[in-house]
């Protein structure tokens, strides 16, 4: 499984190492931008998404 983890900053980064360490059959990127209607793109092909607390966004940007 991959993952997509858009809004990651640098201080969450060892809890999301540490997580992945503990699930190695799942691949996880992580990207310290928020979802856009740009950077959505980046999602192709992964499996799920994950944003975090300071996630904002429109309803355009999750459009399938």
């Amino acid at each position: 499984m991959k993952i997509l983890a858009y809004g990651v900053r640098d201080d969450e980064m060892p809890y999301l190492e540490e997580w992945q360490k503990q699930n190695p059959d799942v691949e996880v990127k992580a990207v310290p931008e928020l979802i856009t209607d740009e950077t959505v793109e980046w999602a192709k092909g992964y499996d799920g998404l994950m944003f975090t607390n300071n996630f904002h966004t429109r309803t355009r940007s999750l459009k399938s």
